[in-house]
């Protein structure tokens, strides 16, 4: 489980470099890029592209079978440091354990126990708030599925980046982009984003979409802020909520600078 005070993302990384994963880990959460993202580094670090296809073996929820799982997590791999197995998009963790769709669940959680330490389950999920807010007479209660996971393997819970954080991402996708951004250009990406901004749906899938406008828009060297602002300028959704709240707080100069910009 993540530690008190520090986020799955660099939980990860440190459980990653220390070769602490173990054989069982959800990764779940409201930023699915990271999710994505996290998914990504284990299968680098532990799959041999050279055999990728025999020692990466991924089944979709609606593409399950019981006996096809248990065999492709008791094989060994080829020549890849781990067999990687995952369950992609398995949101079964959250409650979401209707018998026909989820008819495997108690084979699961015995199984889970069991996982050698010749293999890397990864279960993949969405936002435990998020799904069940979307299921009707859904349970607070963690589910056995989730406690199995808990107990016999670590929870990476990807939740939204800090400050700090967030400034480090926008960095480091600037650089491997072959651009520099100042600070006040990222002060200003982040402030107009509206990534911090929990009344829209904005998260870093959104983000990472701003910037590649922001790199495309910029031909220099230098991410500028007038790239940022015209990178943000179609950001529909949060430009109705600051026109909105600049109305509701008297604000008609910036309302209308703000309808300018679009």
């Amino acid at each position: 489980m993540s530690q008190k005070g520090k986020h799955a993302f660099n939980l990860i990384l440190q459980d990653m470099k220390a070769g602490g994963i173990g054989g069982v880990c959800l990764l779940c959460g409201s930023e699915q890029f990271l999710v994505s993202w996290a998914r990504d580094q284990l299968i680098k670090q532990y799959v041999n592209e050279a055999t990728r296809a025999m020692d990466l073996v991924i089944f979709e929820t609606g593409d399950f079978d019981m006996e096809r799982f248990k065999e492709a997590c008791d094989t060994m791999a080829m020549f890849s440091e781990k067999k990687v197995v995952i369950l992609e998009g398995f949101d079964a963790v959250w409650g979401k354990t209707d018998k026909k769709t989820y008819p495997y669940i108690s084979e699961i959680i015995s199984y889970l126990p069991s996982v050698p330490a010749e293999t890397l389950l990864i279960i993949t999920a969405g936002d435990k708030d998020e799904v069940r807010r979307k299921q009707k007479n859904f349970s607070k209660k963690d589910t056995e599925l989730f406690l199995k996971i808990k107990e016999v393997g670590r929870i990476y819970d990807f939740q939204p980046l800090s400050q700090i954080d967030l400034q480090k991402f926008i960095l480091k996708r600037a650089h491997s982009a072959g651009k520099n951004i100042s600070k006040n250009a990222v002060d200003t990406l982040i402030s107009n984003s509206g990534y911090f901004n929990k009344d829209i749906n904005y998260a870093l899938y959104n983000l990472e979409n701003d910037l590649s406008k922001m790199i495309a828009l910029s031909e220099g060297d230098e991410i500028t802020e007038q790239a940022v602002i015209s990178g943000l300028s179609d950001n529909l959704e949060n430009n109705v909520f600051k026109i909105l709240d600049a109305i509701s707080s008297n604000r008609k100069e910036t309302a209308f600078k703000i309808l300018d910009d679009i």
